[in-house]
């Protein structure tokens, strides 16, 4: 059975949430963002549990539903302030294989599987510098006799990807509709806050 992650935006007024949007073209609330947990980053676990005295009128109508009891029910939701969404960049960027690069363009693999093997610049120019020194690490073997699978510097090349698991991606995303819902005739002193429920 499917498990999902699902973002939906809102401002909170004087301690109570209320919801904002999407909507669709009839009115029904549509997710910001939906995720499955088999794709989703753990962006959920930054979420704070929105308590009952913080449901607006207007949120509990948006979620409440009757189960099979016949029993009006409100799922948990959770919550984080638009201005606490992670800020750092989605471009993943560093040294990489050149031959995971060759595959990655291509089509022939995905970022999760195939840029494990990442260096950092710095590590980069001192692997550069010694190999221009003492020349390309010798092969090494483990206690079976196995080689030790090693690369060289000039294996490596600069490389930038946009990493779309990642929870900077989902922020964005999320952020991007946050700012385009934001509007002169909300109260003042209003916050944006994302709204999350999963199931």
């Amino acid at each position: 059975m499917s498990y999902y992650y699902n973002y939906f935006i809102g401002y909170m007024h004087e301690g109570k949430i209320y919801p904002l949007g999407p909507y669709d073209a009839k009115g029904n609330p549509r997710d910001a963002l939906s995720r499955s947990r088999s794709f989703a980053s753990d962006l959920h676990e930054d979420f704070y549990v929105v308590r009952d005295e913080m449901i607006s009128d207007e949120l509990r109508k948006i979620y409440e539903y009757t189960d099979y009891k016949d029993e009006v029910e409100m799922p948990r939701l959770k919550y984080l302030r638009v201005a606490e969404l992670p800020k750092e960049s989605f471009i993943k960027k560093g040294y990489f294989l050149i031959r995971d690069v060759v595959l990655y363009e291509e089509g022939d693999g995905d970022a999760d599987e195939l840029f494990y093997d990442r260096i950092s610049p710095s590590v980069y120019a001192a692997m550069m510098k010694n190999e221009i020194t003492f020349g390309k690490p010798e092969d090494e073997y483990d206690a079976e006799g196995e080689k030790i699978e090693r690369h060289s510097a000039s294996e490596y090349m600069y490389y930038a990807y946009p990493d779309y698991s990642s929870k900077e991606y989902e922020a964005e995303v999320i952020r991007t509709f946050a700012y385009r819902l934001e509007t002169y005739d909300l109260p003042k002193g209003f916050e944006l806050v994302v709204i999350e429920d999963e199931g």
